[in-house]
């Protein structure tokens, strides 16, 4: 949470941890502090960033926001890499397409591109978007990001209604694994590493096509 905190809100309400009003953190001459805005502001600064750095945080206040419902669509998109068949759509300008049109949705509208192999080895693009219903003032939003891109979608899911809670369970990478072989992370399941890097718009050429080069050079199919 200290360390960003990147969500369906968070083009809505900012990140995680700008909606933190204060903290109490143990630091290390053993006291237990209150870092806020108000007091310590210096430790409350780099607590927003670096929080593990400078102490172990016991309790945090947070701003809270109303919760409404989403919307949730999803296409899927045969691209060209791995084991794919010759002649589909090119992944790396189908991702910039992609990256451009993210860009400029409105701010109760997030996407997540997924790129990863089917059970065939063959390399799929995925466009997950979460359109919130109901916030006053946002005006409804009927445009689809993957109905924009220039290819032909394989796979078309009805649109499904969510609570922000039920989300949880609908994340793209538990969704895109081969064989259903990802479980929860522990000693009956695989772990899995997320790294993330904020790039900036639009998305470079050489960016798109290291990724879609990694993915074809990925060790096994679980990559994504």
């Amino acid at each position: 949470l200290l360390q960003g905190g990147i969500g369906h809100l968070s083009r809505r309400c900012g990140l995680s941890l700008d909606s933190v009003v204060a903290a109490r953190i143990v630091v290390a001459d053993g006291s237990c502090i209150t870092a806020s805005a108000k007091e310590n502001g210096d430790i409350f600064w780099a607590l927003r960033g670096y929080g593990p750095n400078f102490g172990v945080v016991v309790s945090l206040t947070m701003r809270a926001f109303n919760a409404y419902p989403f919307m949730v669509l999803r296409q899927t998109f045969a691209i060209s890499g791995g084991s794919s068949p010759p002649g589909l759509p090119d992944g790396a300008k189908l991702l910039q397409e992609y990256a451009c049109l993210a860009a400029g949705l409105p701010r109760v509208v997030s996407a997540d591109c997924l790129i990863f192999f089917n059970g065939d080895g063959q390399m799929q693009l995925d466009v997950h978007e979460y359109h919130e219903q109901e916030v006053p003032g946002a005006s409804e939003v009927n445009s689809r990001v993957g109905a924009k891109l220039s290819a032909t979608s394989t796979i078309e899911e009805h649109p499904e209604r969510l609570s922000l809670v039920q989300l949880f369970d609908r994340e793209p990478y538990l969704l895109e694994q081969p064989l259903g072989t990802l479980l929860l992370a522990g000693p009956l399941g695989l772990g899995f590493y997320v790294r993330a890097v904020f790039l900036a718009s639009p998305m470079e050429q050489l960016v798109a096509d290291l990724l879609i080069n990694s993915m074809t050079a990925a060790p096994c199919g679980h990559c994504h």
